[in-house]
């Protein structure tokens, strides 16, 4: 259905780049991740337009990746009002395939054919959101800054 909005609102709105983002309930290693991002459509030839892949804030963002990678939050991004080591623990307890920042379940998408207007320069979770023991939501809020040329 999201693929389908995807199309409509492309041939409606030519050429204007797009953000999807919000809490998708699913890690990196999901199918449902996977077929938001086309992977598994194509793989499998199942079918869809590549132009209505999304793509993975976290796959194209610039400059030094493997070093923002590294510094990003390693459990899932729910962290039901508690730290961010308990989402790391909760993460460990799950039977997925992903890893490390793999095992977020919000994530912020742009549309593949944005890949050449919408730059990424930083995309990070925010784990240590607590202000006077209170949390502000039960996902750790993403971060994304981003050059639209």
């Amino acid at each position: 259905m999201v693929r389908h909005i995807i199309g409509l609102l492309q041939q409606q709105f030519e050429g204007i780049p797009f953000l999807l983002g919000g809490d998708f309930n699913t890690d990196k290693s999901g199918f449902d991740y996977k077929l938001l991002t086309g992977g598994d459509l194509h793989t499998f030839k199942l079918g869809g337009d590549p132009r209505h892949d999304l793509v993975d804030v976290f796959k194209v963002l610039r400059g030094n990746a493997q070093g923002a990678r590294a510094l990003c939050h390693n459990g899932t991004t729910h962290n039901q009002w508690k730290s961010a080591e308990h989402a790391v623990a909760v993460s460990n307890c799950k039977h997925s395939r992903a890893r490390g920042h793999g095992r977020h379940i919000d994530h912020v998408y742009i549309g593949s054919v944005c890949r050449d207007v919408i730059h990424v320069t930083d995309a990070r979770f925010v784990t240590d959101c607590v202000e006077h023991g209170v949390f502000a939501s039960d996902h750790f809020p993403i971060v994304v800054n981003l050059n639209i040329l």
